[in-house]
């Protein structure tokens, strides 16, 4: 399918996959075609695949445990506030390939999850964000299936089933277009709305951000993530002393305003 893709010039930087397609034939057929593309797909955290990290076989669970035994200067466990995730990487071999491994928890009772890619130079956050793209097609066949009797025409005609799947699809393409349309608000309505969010930037919010910016310079210096300091400073600060800051800071805005 990649190759027949590629010959009617077809690019792509990513593959993505799950993790029923997670092999090394896979992977180093994807590095190696001449367009420049990557493998990015999901494992299976609880296999006995094994990989070579830091000189020693391990599982992807081992790696994991070995990650989160890490003392806190060297500790690759990171928090992704945006996201509300957290998050570690790890450079890994596998049969001979050199890969990238990483790790999701979303809450502390979920489990963790692991992504694998071909791509040395992607960071974490930009490799969920990429993959995350894959689960919009998930979505798309489950609701095909439920609203529009994707893959359930029993004819035995090959045609007969290229056409139904063809329907289907036609249908959730109008579909989706007419609930795009439907659902947003005028262009008056949509322009005003804008327009205030885009005058609604208090003092309270530039002190944030040069606070911030401040924090950014220190940790790379400290060699940091900056999530980590500001995370270190607040639980290492009275709550009252914060308290005093925030109001302080909203004061400072009422008298500005």
């Amino acid at each position: 399918m990649v190759k027949r893709a590629i010959r009617h010039g077809i690019r792509f930087d990513y593959l993505l996959a799950d993790s029923w397609f997670s092999n090394a034939r896979l992977m180093k057929f994807i590095r190696s075609r001449h367009i420049g593309c990557n493998y990015l797909g999901m494992i299976k955290i609880n296999a006995k695949t094994k990989y070579t990290y830091e000189g020693m076989a391990m599982t992807a669970n081992e790696i994991m445990a070995k990650i989160k035994k890490e003392r806190r200067k060297e500790r690759k466990v990171k928090y992704c506030r945006t996201m509300r995730y957290h998050y570690a990487s790890a450079n890994v071999v596998y049969q001979g390939m050199n890969l990238m491994l990483f790790f999701y928890k979303t809450g502390r009772k979920e489990g963790w999850n692991a992504l694998i890619t071909t791509d040395l130079s992607l960071g974490a956050k930009d490799a969920y964000r990429i993959y995350s793209m894959r689960w919009a097609i998930e979505v798309v066949f489950a609701d095909m299936k439920r609203l529009l009797l994707f893959g359930k025409n029993q004819s035995r005609d090959f045609t007969a089933q290229i056409g139904s799947v063809t329907l289907s699809c036609m249908q959730y393409n109008i579909l989706s277009c007419v609930k795009r349309f439907e659902s947003y608000e005028t262009m008056g309505g949509l322009f005003g709305k804008l327009y205030m969010a885009g005058h609604e930037l208090s003092v309270t919010e530039r002190i944030w951000g040069l606070m911030v910016e401040s924090l950014s310079i220190i940790a790379s210096r400290l060699d940091w993530d900056v999530e980590d300091l500001i995370e270190l400073i607040i639980d290492q600060t009275d709550n009252e002393a914060l308290s005093d800051f925030i109001e302080s800071s909203r004061k400072l805005a009422l008298l500005t305003a």
